[in-house]
């Protein structure tokens, strides 16, 4: 098949590198090209700026122009603002549409014009009407071998990781945080950074953004998902094919994998306080509590699986075209 995906944003966040990891390995046995920012890399892309406003006429009509040009039988757009410009300009458009949401949104109408619609997990596909959904959630390839980040950090060591943006919840983690005990990194950057820096108590020391996050995995005790909106969080992978013992909020995609045991309130500083608390003090405890969540892990959320399960939506979207 000749795949366009399409994505509107840029930088190198959960979604973008969602959409590398599946045109990569799509790759391998379609025609595939990847719409998107000109700083985005992949087996091929058609470079186009879709971060400005999604009713320019004049970046809708490049739009138009190069998928016209691309003749994909499948458009595959990711995250509401890609699906918004594609159900604008459809009727211009070669193939049939799929669409991903990766997270929860209050006005998913963009999403009825498409052929089909997938959505990262079962509490985002609840907020979703459409006849061809699909729940396929994120899987990952397999994390670089290798020891564990060798770091000066006064064990135990917990990790967050994401960027460092409101909807991630690092601000009410630093609030939690204070009195536990060992060492919190926080790896990832964003808009937020100056202001946790400002809120981060002396055990408390922000990486930046990283290219050895599966080392740093290794040398945590805990992984914390602090999130107050989430689709599903590349972490939570992440940190499970890790089998590191995680506490994370109540978000989708999350509370469908861990065990309540492992979770807290959104936005609750106390209660993920004494999350920590209690997991740090009994890590054997708390990894037996994730063990089937690891099991589950190994099994369903690889690059693999998601990308065979998202092929076999295009092939069915693909045989109905009239």
């Amino acid at each position: 098949m000749n795949i366009a995906l399409v994505v509107a944003g840029r930088g190198d966040g959960g979604l973008e590198r969602h959409v590398i990891s599946l045109a990569n390995e799509l790759a391998a046995r379609h025609d595939v090209t990847l719409v998107g920012h000109p700083s985005f890399t992949g087996p091929r892309v058609a470079p186009l700026d879709l971060t400005r406003s999604r009713f320019d006429p004049l970046i809708l009509w490049q739009l138009a122009r190069t998928l016209r040009a691309l003749r994909p039988d499948i458009i595959h757009a990711h995250a509401n603002k890609a699906a918004a410009m594609i159900s604008a300009i459809r009727s211009f458009l070669p193939g049939r549409r799929v669409a991903t949401i990766h997270g929860l949104k209050r006005d998913t109408r963009m999403y009825r014009s498409f052929d089909a619609v997938i959505a990262v997990s079962q509490g985002i596909a609840e907020r979703v009407v459409h006849p061809n959904l699909h729940v396929i959630y994120n899987g990952i390839a397999p994390l670089p071998p290798g020891p564990p980040l060798d770091l000066d950090a006064p064990g135990p060591v917990t990790v967050a990781v994401g960027r460092l943006a409101p909807v991630k919840g690092f601000d009410v983690l630093l609030r939690a945080w204070s009195g536990l005990p060992g060492t919190l990194l926080i790896v990832g950057d964003g808009p937020e950074r100056r202001t946790l820096e400002a809120l981060a108590p002396p055990n408390v020391r922000l990486l930046g953004q990283r290219d050895d996050v599966a080392a740093i995995l290794r040398r945590a005790d805990v992984v914390v998902i602090p999130s107050r909106r989430e689709g599903f969080p590349l972490i939570l992978a992440e940190a499970l094919h890790c089998r590191r013992v995680v506490v994370a909020t109540e978000v989708p995609g999350v509370r469908e994998i861990l065990p309540a045991s492992r979770l807290v309130p959104v936005e609750n500083p106390l209660a993920l306080r004494a999350k920590l608390r209690a997991t740090i003090e009994n890590l054997p405890a708390a990894a037996a509590e994730c063990a089937a969540a690891w099991e589950f892990a190994a099994a369903e959320l690889t690059l693999a699986q998601m990308v065979a399960k998202t092929e076999a939506v295009y092939r069915r979207v693909n045989t109905n075209q009239s």
